[in-house]
Order: structure tokens, then sequence, then C-alpha cells
């Protein structure tokens, strides 16, 4: 309404203003188990914001544990609050010369974003630090620690003896199917997807059938739990090896000197 603090006039130049600040970018962002999310996101939004937004979503109350990470060809970095992932996909793919902003059209940002993400991702997970509790009260936050767990202990990232693999497995199955039923769980049930289940470089050990017996025996044990218990058991587990919450990087060796 005119007089209002909120009024413009309409003319031209200021609904070019208007169209270009609220104009938005599509970023995607990944979890731990290769799902992931859009988000419409101004072309300057920092990473902390940008995790607060995520958070939202996702309705995590401890958002503060959780930070984005780039990761490209099977390594990562967290990203500090204040950088700007738009603004990383611009640079890496046009130059650090270049602002985001100059490529918020829909059809610039769409060959930025195609560009990136055919070797690049942001993903968003939590940032271990080993003095945590297990947030048992906090479900969705449960629930992310227990896919990265997961995800960590399946890669290989996290390596565990042969009895441990199969103890996980079994709280796996829990959380999955529920209790164990003897007409369903049985023979060949797992064998398309036992990869889910086993860390591939433990897999060659045993034949199919064999880890199948031995992880559907322990799923028996865990008739009565909750999935909610299960996560619990799994993250207990997996939080007392000595490499939870441990980053990796690819090391290249320079200046070798021969012994």
């Amino acid at each position: 309404f005119p007089g209002s603090p909120f009024f413009l006039p309409h003319h031209p130049s200021s609904t070019l203003s208007l169209s270009m600040a609220a104009r938005k970018c599509l970023l995607r962002v990944f979890f731990v188990d290769d799902e992931s999310k859009v988000f419409a996101v101004d072309p300057s939004v920092k990473a902390s914001d940008l995790c607060a937004l995520v958070a939202a979503k996702l309705e995590i109350s401890a958002s503060e544990r959780f930070k984005l990470y780039l990761q490209r060809k099977g390594e990562e970095r967290c990203l500090d609050d204040t950088e700007e992932p738009l603004s990383i996909m611009v640079w890496e793919t046009h130059g650090t010369d270049k602002k985001a902003s100059d490529f918020a059209e829909p059809d610039k940002w769409k060959a930025v974003k195609d560009a990136w993400e055919s070797h690049s991702r942001f993903v968003y997970k939590c940032r271990i630090y080993l003095r945590d509790a297990l947030p048992v009260q906090d479900a969705a936050l449960m629930n992310m620690l227990y896919i990265q767990a997961v995800h960590d202990v399946i890669s290989g990232n996290y390596r565990c003896s042969e009895d441990d693999a199969v103890t996980l497995a079994g709280y796996q199955m829990q959380v999955d199917f529920g209790d164990h039923k003897e007409e369903t769980h049985k023979r060949d049930f797992l064998r398309a997807i036992i990869g889910k289940y086993i860390p591939g470089y433990m897999l060659p050990q045993r034949t199919i059938d064999a880890w199948e017996t031995m992880i559907f025996r322990r799923h028996a044990e865990m008739v009565g739990t909750s999935d909610q218990r299960a996560r619990f058991l799994y993250l207990d587990t997996v939080s007392k090896w000595h490499l939870y919450g441990a980053s990796f990087w690819n090391v290249k060796l320079t200046n070798a000197v021969e012994m």
C-alpha cells in the first residue's frame, strides 16, 4: 500500500531488482546412504546456513553436530561454516575470478551444476567427536548416525572381525525387517543384497549360504527388539572401535628414499 515501508512503485527497474533478489539456485545435497535432496538456495548461501536448512527439513534438533562435506574421487573435506558451496562449484568449473551470482539464471546454473556434479558432490553428515555420548533421546539424530555407521562399515572404512560383522548384520536386519521369521528369512533371502550387510572385502571368505546362516542366527536372537534399540546397539558396538569418527585421505608418496 502507498505509504507502507514495504511499498515499491511499479516500474520495470523495480520488477527486475525484485526478480534478481528472489532468484534461487538448485543445489543437490547427498547423504551417506546415497539418498539426496534438492534445495533452492541463494547463490551466496554459507555452508552453515545450508546445514541449518537441511537440519530443519530432516527435523534434526542437534544440527550443530552436522557439517557439509565436499567429496571428490574418494576423498572428502569438511567445509568451513563461512564457505559458499555454490561459489566453490563456479570456481571449479569456470575459474576463481567468477561469481556464483553471475550464473543464477536457470540455464547457466544447470550447466555449472551438471559439470560439477559429474565428479563432485556435497554430503551432509555428522562430524563425530570421540567423547560424544550416543543421542538416545533424539530419534532423527540417532538414525543419521546409524546410517553413517553402516556406510563406514560396509564400505570398509572401519575394518572389523567376522564376528562383529555378523553381529552388526543381525542388528541391521532387525532395523530393516523387524523380528526374524523362519518362513520368510530363509535361504536366498539375502543373496541379491548381501553386500548391504557384509563388507565387500570380507564376502569372499565364505559362501552366501554360510553368511546367511550366521546372520539369520544372530537376527533370531533379536526378536522383540525395537528398531530404535537395534540402531543403538549397532552404534554402541561401532563407537567403541579405535577408528570411529576418523577421516581418511589418499596419500601420495613423494621424494621417497630407497632403503
